[in-house]
């Protein structure tokens, strides 16, 4: 249950304020009739809506709380908690504006002494933000629950207040060893407490569960809570604490322009990058891929991917001696899906500043394909379907940057050959009429060896020998020799 996971911490976390969680206000209580509720056990009845005072009050259950006011949930007691805002609280607890969506504004404060977070909200019909040099316009979803902004607000408050902790016990363990060359956010220990770990596993399961809401991926987007995700994903010790951070990154990011914009300043390219280069569980590896392709469609992911040298990291992987078969048919996809076929991306158009290093790169990808393919070692159908798709894809819509080589010409020669004594063979067993069936097995077990898949593929293969990699005029002239010989 997720509710488990605020009773058993040990720590405070502000989680919302200023928050509507109905029409009542602030104010004198006036002559009406007080409404109560009355609990089924018998115990004293008590006001339905909260009454705030300057100190922090436990809220009851089923209470309203009134807009205008600072709630926090106490992971000691598991009880929520509200206070008025008063002047110390700006001037002492708030840090810089984190802009979680249009009409939301949140202040975020990692305090290491408090071991707290403040996250502090406002509502308003429509806003609008700079990032750096992005701006945003989101009107937010009218559609999401009070309880699942809330429950939202509460499992990211708790991740960021995990962080602090986790951080500030590696900080205090590098002192104690006299150690001047690490610092608490350079290694992050999920050790320091064995139940903390798993309720920070909790946590970040059910953020993954929201991120995919564009309101809440833009509340992830914000720089203050983007960069925990991204340490976390390069240094926590558990790699499902990493996996699970870089799968909310790619699904906060995935087909939201705002959040894209917000999270510019974080330089997530370059971040998931510096993991990948790393990161040896494949499973977290694939993690960071889906990540590294849901930001790379912002205004600035290209550059920042040529900036880093991307496409040279990836290919390291590409080209090692016992490549990860799977990555590479994610590595087939990911060039595809960011660099040619990504026509939605108004950011992506003949007139890019980045037209000449996608010339390299997509040069580059065509020779690491051809290789690939060309060894044919491949035992996935589907990683070379994959590969061969983004091959194909850069050679038919960038062709001049993709020379076809000859290593390539023999290979697909032969797949074409193969399929032909495959297509013939039967053909044969089929008009055979005279033939008893023991024969017409024996002549046809060859091509009931190759799987389904396989023969489309190579089918496939014979389409786009000459008209996509060779002389059209050669690939009619075939079909018709094909004809001829059947």
């Amino acid at each position: 249950m997720r509710g488990v996971l605020f009773r058993a911490a040990t720590v405070i976390a502000f989680v919302t304020s200023a928050i509507k969680f109905g029409e009542a206000t602030v104010g004198e209580p006036d002559d009406t009739e007080v409404e109560l509720i009355c609990p089924s056990d018998g115990s004293q009845c008590y006001p339905a809506v909260f009454e705030a005072t300057d100190s922090w009050r436990e809220v009851l259950p089923d209470q309203v709380i009134p807009g205008g006011l600072h709630v926090r949930l106490n992971f000691e007691t598991g009880q929520r908690e509200a206070k008025l805002v008063s002047n110390d609280d700006d001037d002492k607890d708030r840090a810089g504006i984190v802009v979680v969506s249009e009409g939301e504004s949140a202040d975020v404060t990692l305090n290491t002494q408090d071991q707290a977070v403040d996250m502090s909200a406002e509502s308003d019909t429509e806003q609008s933000g700079t990032w750096g040099q992005s701006p945003y316009s989101h009107k937010p979803n009218p559609h999401i629950s009070l309880s699942e902004h809330e429950e939202f607000g509460n499992n990211l408050a708790f991740i960021l207040s995990s962080f602090t902790l986790e951080t500030t016990g590696a900080l205090l363990s590098s002192m104690d060893s006299g150690s001047a060359e690490s610092s608490g956010l350079e290694s992050v220990n999920s050790d320091i407490d064995g139940s903390q770990h798993e309720l920070l596993i909790a946590a970040l399961t059910n953020v993954e569960d929201f991120s995919h809401e564009i309101d809440f991926g833009i509340k992830i987007a914000a720089p203050e809570v983007m960069s925990v995700f991204l340490t976390l994903v390069n240094t926590h010790s558990s790699p499902q604490v990493r996996a699970l951070s870089a799968r909310i990154i790619g699904s906060a990011l995935q087909n939201n322009e705002p959040a894209l914009q917000i999270a510019t300043v974080s330089q997530v390219v370059t971040n998931l990058l510096q993991s990948l280069k790393q990161e040896q569980d494949q499973t977290v590896r694939y993690r960071i891929m889906f990540a590294l392709a849901s930001s790379i469609h912002g205004k600035f992911g290209r550059t920042e991917f040529w900036k880093c040298k991307g496409g040279d990291i990836l290919r390291e992987y590409f080209f090692a001696a016992s490549p990860d078969e799977d990555f590479l048919g994610r590595v087939g996809t990911f060039v595809e899906d960011s660099f040619v076929n990504d026509l939605m991306n108004k950011h992506s158009t003949s007139s890019d500043t980045t037209q000449p290093e996608l010339e390299v790169e997509l040069g580059l990808w065509c020779s690491a394909f051809q290789d690939a393919l060309s060894r044919d070692n491949i035992v996935s159908m589907d990683v070379r379907e994959k590969i061969f798709s983004s091959l194909s894809a850069i050679k038919a819509r960038y062709s001049t940057y993709c020379p076809i080589q000859d290593n390539f010409r023999r290979w697909i020669a032969k797949k074409v050959e193969q399929r032909t004594a495959l297509r013939r063979q039967k053909h044969e067993a089929q008009e055979d009429l005279s033939s008893s069936l023991s024969t017409a097995d024996e002549q046809t077990s060859d091509l009931d060896a190759i799987p389904g898949q396989e023969l489309v593929f190579l089918d496939k293969l014979s389409d786009v020998r000459h008209s996509l990699f060779g002389n059209p005029k050669a690939g009619r002239k075939t079909l018709d020799l094909y004809h001829d010989e059947l």
